[in-house]
């Protein structure tokens, strides 16, 4: 598994928004500019008695008005500003931005979570933590109290499979099929618990392909994988720090597994990052999601 996953759809995302403000109000300029002009034109020829042309210069102004504004229905205050691209795939945030997201990967566990919590509390810093729903069913009593400190839930299938190692066993229809009844038990158990079906997705071990797309699509997931993350080569606590340290950058976020060594190095890794000028901020925020996702 790579230590660093990149990728550009988070800068896209952003590039699309400033172009649809752009549009938005261009559109509104020259609207307004039409409609001064017009309504000079009504005041001479509308109000005139039997006066074909000013009449049908109105329904041309309405017609034009309906399609130009778009004759949108009023949204409900919670619907969000714009669709969620269901299957998206991130390895990285807004370079916009000094900002930096912790994610936690295979939890519940109960050895060293309480810990995690403790300094993510502490450093009064939000956090995504991708589960594995066999240690969801394993360990109920701790899956609320993620939400509960504020942080998101991912899920990270029910048994976490490797599929470099099942793609050189089975055809990808039968690899599909698989993923789809793991992302399912495991949001079924996520969501029997906490009422809470996850937004977000991490395959194990990083895998993605077009499969991996379709699927996330269809069950509404986005998929994240991670700019950079080493938790897992055995290194020591302090060889830890150092190296998320020298991995900071606008938009990284990082991976960390719910571990003894890893608990032990995170305050030093929250505070370098918070030295260097950086702000922890939550997944969604980093990806510039800022719609309510829990449903």
């Amino acid at each position: 598994m790579s230590d660093k996953k990149r990728g550009t759809d988070a800068e896209r995302n952003a590039e699309q928004t400033r172009n649809t403000t752009q549009n938005k109000r261009g559109r509104w300029i020259w609207f307004l500019i039409f409609n001064h002009v017009m309504l000079n034109l009504f005041q001479h020829l509308f109000f005139r008695p039997r006066n074909k042309f000013g009449v049908t210069l109105f329904v041309s102004f309405s017609i034009f008005n309906c399609l130009f504004i778009g004759c949108k229905k009023a949204k409900s205050p919670v619907e969000p500003e714009k669709e969620v691209d269901y299957g998206a795939f991130y390895t990285d945030g807004l370079s916009s931005k000094k900002w930096v997201a912790l994610t936690f990967d295979d939890g519940p566990k109960p050895e060293v979570v309480e810990k995690i919590f403790e300094t993510l509390k502490k450093e009064n810093v939000k956090a995504t933590f991708f589960l594995v729903g066999s240690n969801v069913k394993l360990h109920p009593q701790y899956v609320n109290k993620y939400l509960q400190l504020g942080h998101e839930i991912g899920n990270h299938t029910y048994s976490h499979r490797n599929y470099y190692q099942l793609k050189e066993k089975k055809s990808m229809a039968e690899i599909e099929k698989i993923l789809t009844e793991e992302l399912t038990a495991s949001e079924n158990v996520i969501k029997g618990l906490t009422g809470v079906k996850p937004f977000f997705m991490r395959m194990p071990n990083g895998f993605f392909s077009p499969m991996v797309r379709k699927v996330a699509k269809e069950k509404k997931y986005v998929v994240v994988n991670w700019t950079f993350g080493c938790d897992w080569h055995g290194y020591t606590k302090d060889e830890l720090v150092k190296k998320y340290l020298r991995s900071i950058e606008a938009g990284a976020i990082f991976l960390f597994h719910e571990k003894k060594v890893t608990a032990e190095a995170l305050p030093e890794i929250i505070s370098g990052i918070k030295k260097k000028g950086y702000e922890i901020v939550p997944l969604r925020e980093i990806l510039g999601l800022n719609a309510d996702i829990r449903r």
